[in-house]
């Protein structure tokens, strides 16, 4: 079975690219995680550099960067749904399209992906374009790379208290993110 395609959304992006030590992302294997053109193209006005920094891991176990950048190209199915359903009626151009190009190219790839996001409207937008099982919070990335070994106590600690301090609206981390042993 092959590991589904972990598109990050931009908050997440950031919070993993602040809290993870890069010379750790380089341990994880290529093409297993993604962040969109437009949230590679935020990254180049991070101040702290960390996001081109996460950007630019190359994998030790395999040829790649770890964190690849998913493209939508003209006259293709994504950007069709991306253009004609997604934005058709968009007024402000920039206004989630990050998390509509994730969500265009999650449903015309043919790769299973889960969009990481912690925005509401883009969560629920992608739970009723590409369904259940198909989008997550950030906890749940953090769980899965904490739980995978791919990230340390101290990492996974932070991301989840700068996720819930960034988060609108929860009354606290996830019960069973508390429930990890780490967090106890």
């Amino acid at each position: 079975m092959t590991s589904p395609l972990w598109i990050i959304d931009e908050g997440p992006f950031g919070l993993l690219s602040l809290n993870v030590d890069h010379g750790r992302i380089a341990s994880w294997p290529a093409g297993e995680f993604a962040v969109t053109g437009t949230t590679a193209l935020a990254a180049q006005r991070d101040p702290s550099r960390m996001r081109v920094g996460a950007l630019s891991v190359k994998s030790q176990e395999q040829d790649g960067s770890v964190i690849r950048v998913i493209e939508i190209l003209t006259d293709t199915d994504a950007a069709r749904v991306l253009y004609e359903h997604l934005r058709k009626d968009q007024v402000v151009a920039s206004d989630d399209l990050a998390e509509h190009e994730a969500i265009a190219w999650a449903l015309t790839s043919g790769e299973e992906a889960i969009l990481v996001t912690m925005d509401r409207r883009a969560a629920l937008t992608a739970l009723a374009e590409l369904g259940r099982g198909r989008v997550a919070h950030a906890f749940e990335l953090w769980t899965h790379l904490f739980e995978a070994g791919r990230i340390v106590q101290d990492e996974f600690v932070e991301l989840c208290r700068h996720t819930l301090a960034k988060d609108q609206g929860l009354p606290g981390i996830p019960w069973y993110v508390q429930k990890m042993p780490t967090q106890g």
